[in-house]
């Protein structure tokens, strides 16, 4: 019997909330909120701290085994940290979380290693956790309550060494749940736990008795017993100051009330409990919000039900903690069918199912449902393929899936005519409700689903003894909603053997409870209620793909911050290696070499800066002698300018002499600067200015704007050609009848490496009929060439005078001068 009420958790409440001894589950936090303060906090030791809560977090809180390897990361980043910051407490927290993950993976002996070299304390604790995995190990037999008892004695026996009042109380209250699972005589048990009573007292732990009293309430034999013994612990509880476990306790005790359908009283009571949840800032409320869901589906009141139901899977999905939000969509599941919402039940139930997926258990009651509409005569084979298909994915391991798959296969069968295989199903499950208390809650739910096959199939005879033994029990532990179900049941049961009058009777039943279920204002309500459904439901995958991002991003950190940690300690120890055997082997030859090396190197240095200062020098004389040639043609020309009469000669020779002398002044620069390659050219354009100015002896006033750049000699020689030519233009064109002739000569940067070169005069301008495009003269001509030589951009306009506006970019190294 206490198998099934164990595993049928899934379709009355969560049991593993029990006692807070065995249950771990972290309320007070969410993940997301742990992630973040874990990746900003700065501390060795408080990053330290949340990364041993997010691995007991993902321990306890998700309940699928998946997630144990990101407990395991997250501990042994802490166990790293700690190596930072030496905290004696943490360092056994960490050892007692890795035994913990052991446990989880039902591997004691490896969580039994923790013993060596541990302290007196420490391993008390590990003695408590041993023997609490024994004790409610399932299948429990006569040798693992021999080794409950065993880590039991270690535990207090270790706890008595260390002086430790806290431990030497839990041991002896886990003793005492020992007692009752071997069935020791009541009397024993009632001294042995006022023992318990009395150590609290004498070491002053009100805390530790409500736990006392808490799990006496769990081996209680009746309601009122529970009743009684959690009110003990509530009042325990709230003297010791500790408002968590005063919650726990008023949390159980409402759970009594539900079972006993004390309504009124167990919804009170829960409200209160998410109040003192809420002012003590616990994040997880949502089971909480799941035993307020069964009180209110008790009452009928499904609407006010549906909304705490979608609270429920927020309240999980915000805090990143999956235990039991499998079950919570299966209640949202179950209260649309309630509200007539046939196609949102589906999505919940299917929702449900995806949730279970990497648990092991899985829930076939509700793949039954799921599957039922494609139980019919084409279909019903297919239905059986994929159900031997997912028995292989998903073993079934508890009554209740075992009672859910035989109840699939008889209806199956029966689809397929094959009335002996049917009925051997329909055998199998009715042992399986033998199993369970009379009235109990699996009692009941058990008998409702073989109540529900044989009616869905039309063999009522065969359903008359199980609705006969859900209208004798007690109708406070059924919904509303079942209930009409059940006397809808007993009409079609009467109808079909004629007994027309109670048949009406159950009928009129049956009408006034839906009728109290889905009243005009109930119904306004529903629709309203479906509204935030979608919006919820759209709120909750927008959140869980934010909580998915927040995990993976930090799992990819550790990920790389592990993968990075492991590559450094191996390249290190190679590079440790390597450097050995180098040095080992190299020792005694490179001191030899090491004299003959350097000899040869200085030699060769000087020869090098020898060969240095000659190449200098030498392109210093090329450049020297290329000025000085530059120079004589220049004076020819000059010479040759003496004997002409003809205007148009002479302006032509004198344009040759200002282009020549343009480049002579290049060479010069070279020449007599440091850098060879590299022209001032600032420097340069003042004193090409210079030249054209006194070649042609007119009064022009200049400004220069040009900023302090060096340009390479491939740049420079162009450049020099163009502004020689513009401003001969200038000089030559653009004036006539200007009192105060001005020539602006700008150099700027448009970027790092793109310049923009502007000659500007305040003359006559363009003609009107000038068109750039189509100009065929010498110094147009010129100009673009040369633009084109240093890739540039050239663009000529008037604006009060003429501009012409060059764009260019650096040359990267230096190149060959092209003198066009």
């Amino acid at each position: 019997m206490n198998q099934i009420s164990r595993t049928i958790a899934f379709l009355c409440t969560i049991l593993f909330f029990a006692a807070e001894s065995n249950a771990q589950v972290d309320l007070k936090h969410a993940l997301p909120d742990l992630l973040k303060n874990y990746a900003q906090a700065s501390d060795a030791k408080m990053k330290a701290g949340y990364a041993l809560t997010i691995s007991n977090f993902y321990l306890y809180n998700k309940g699928y085994p998946v997630a144990l390897d990101s407990a395991v990361i997250y501990c042994k980043q802490a166990e790293m940290l700690m190596k930072q910051v030496t905290n004696a407490q943490q360092i056994d927290d960490a050892k007692l979380l890795n035994a913990r993950i052991w446990i989880a993976r039902k591997m004691p002996a490896s969580a039994e290693k923790y013993f060596n070299n541990a302290n007196v304390k420490l391993k008390a604790r590990l003695g408590l956790l041993l023997g609490r995995y024994y004790l409610v190990k399932d299948g429990s037999d006569k040798q693992d309550m021999s080794m409950a008892k065993r880590y039991f004695d270690m535990a207090q026996s270790y706890a008595q060494t260390a002086k430790n009042p806290s431990l030497l109380i839990s041991s002896m209250i886990e003793r005492y749940k020992l007692l009752k699972e071997n069935g020791t005589a009541a009397d024993s048990c009632e001294n042995y736990f006022n023992s318990i009573l009395a150590t609290c007292n004498k070491y002053r732990k009100g805390l530790l008795a409500a736990h006392a009293w808490i799990n006496r309430a769990y081996y209680a034999d009746n309601a009122d017993l529970k009743i009684r013994y959690f009110e003990e612990s509530k009042a325990a509880a709230l003297k010791a100051g500790d408002k968590a476990f005063y919650a726990f306790s008023l949390k159980e005790l409402a759970d009594v009330n539900l079972q006993k359908g004390e309504l009124e009283l167990a919804e009170k009571r829960l409200q209160d409990v998410l109040q003192i949840y809420k002012e003590i800032d616990y994040k997880n409320l949502q089971f909480t919000y799941d035993l307020l869901i069964s009180t209110l589906s008790k009452k009928g009141e499904y609407e006010a039900a549906m909304r705490y139901g979608l609270r429920a899977v927020h309240y999980a999905e915000k805090t990143g903690t999956e235990l039991g939000l499998s079950f919570f969509e299966y209640r949202l599941a179950r209260l649309c069918e309630y509200l007539g919402q046939r196609d949102e039940s589906l999505f919940w139930a299917k929702k449900c199912l995806k949730s279970f997926e990497p648990d092991t258990y899985y829930p076939y009651g509700v793949y039954f449902k799921v599957e039922r509409e494609n139980i019919t005569p084409l279909k019903a084979s297919g239905v059986l393929v994929r159900l031997k298909q997912l028995i292989k994915k998903h073993p079934t391991i508890a009554p209740d899936q075992s009672f859910a798959v035989a109840l699939i296969k008889a209806e199956c069968y029966t689809a397929l005519n094959k009335p002996a295989e049917a009925k051997k199903n329909f055998a199998y499950a009715t042992e399986i409700i033998k199993l369970a208390t009379v009235n109990s809650s699996p009692y009941i739910i058990l008998t409702q689903g073989m109540a529900a096959s044989y009616t869905h199939l039309g063999q009522y005879e065969n359903a008359r003894p199980f609705v006969a033994m859900l209208l004798r029990a007690p109708q406070a532990m059924i919904d509303k909603a079942n209930q009409a179900t059940i006397q809808e049941q007993q009409f079609k049961i009467d109808s079909a053997a004629g007994n027309y009058v109670t048949a009406i009777k159950h009928f009129e039943k049956a009408k006034a409870i839906r009728d109290s279920i889905l009243n005009h204002t109930r119904l306004k309500q529903t629709e309203e209620l479906q509204i935030q459904f979608k919006t919820a439901q759209k709120d909750h995958e927008n959140l869980v793909l934010r909580n998915r991002n927040t995990v993976q991003k930090s799992e990819l950190t550790k990920s790389t911050l592990q993968k990075k940690l492991y590559l450094t300690v191996l390249v290190a120890c190679i590079l440790i290696l390597g450097l050995m055997f180098y040095l080992y082997v190299a020792k005694q030859r490179n001191n030899y070499l090491l004299k003959h090396q350097r000899d040869e190197i200085n030699d060769q240095n000087k020869q090098l800066n020898q060969l240095l200062r000659e190449k200098e020098w030498l392109i210093k004389e090329v450049h020297h002698r290329v000025k000085n040639n530059l120079q004589i043609v220049t004076s020819l020309l000059n010479t040759q300018t003496a004997y002409l009469k003809n205007t148009e000669a002479y302006n032509a020779i004198r344009d040759s002499q200002n282009r020549m002398q343009a480049i002579s002044i290049v060479h010069q620069k070279l020449y007599q600067s440091n850098d060879l390659a590299k022209v001032n050219f600032k420097v340069y354009v003042h004193e090409l200015i210079k030249s054209i100015y006194e070649s042609f002896e007119s009064k022009i006033n200049f400004e220069v704007d040009i900023t302090d750049v060096y340009l390479d000699s491939a740049e420079s020689v162009p450049i020099g050609l163009i502004l020689n030519e513009a401003i001969t233009n200038c000089i030559k064109y653009a004036f006539e009848g200007v009192k105060n002739p001005l020539i602006l000569i700008s150099l700027s940067f448009k970027s790092t490496e793109d310049y923009n070169l502007i000659i500007k005069d305040n003359g006559i301008g363009l003609p009107a009929s000038f068109d750039p495009e189509t100009c065929t003269s010498l110094g147009i001509t010129m100009m673009r060439g040369l633009v084109e030589q240093i890739s540039g951009s050239f663009n000529i306009y008037s604006d009060n005078g003429t501009v012409i506006s060059i764009d260019f970019k650096r040359v990267p190294k230096t190149a060959e001068l092209n003198y066009m």
